[in-house]
């Protein structure tokens, strides 16, 4: 994948630590990867805020949700073998 140069400013701190813990010509592979696995973070984050403001529905018959997977593949595999 080519690559392109930006330009970032950082707190000293970080970066007086970054010099410290990561050799010169690992930084931008390790900045790279930090930046993608934020990314990643942030998406999966906004994910679930998006799940939780979805409504919640209440199961009309009152069974719990491995009550209706039983029941769906109950009925599935008598579909099957009705038609086999």
């Amino acid at each position: 994948m080519p690559s392109v140069k930006r330009t970032f400013t950082i707190p000293d701190d970080i970066s007086v630590e970054l010099d410290a813990e990561v050799p010169n010509r690992e930084r931008s592979k390790f900045i790279a990867s930090s930046i993608r696995e934020a990314l990643r973070k942030r998406k999966r984050g906004e994910l679930f805020d998006l799940l939780a403001t979805i409504p919640r529905k209440k199961n009309v018959r009152g069974m719990k949700s491995e009550d209706v997977l039983r029941k769906i593949r109950s009925e599935r595999a008598e579909e099957i073998i009705s038609h086999s």
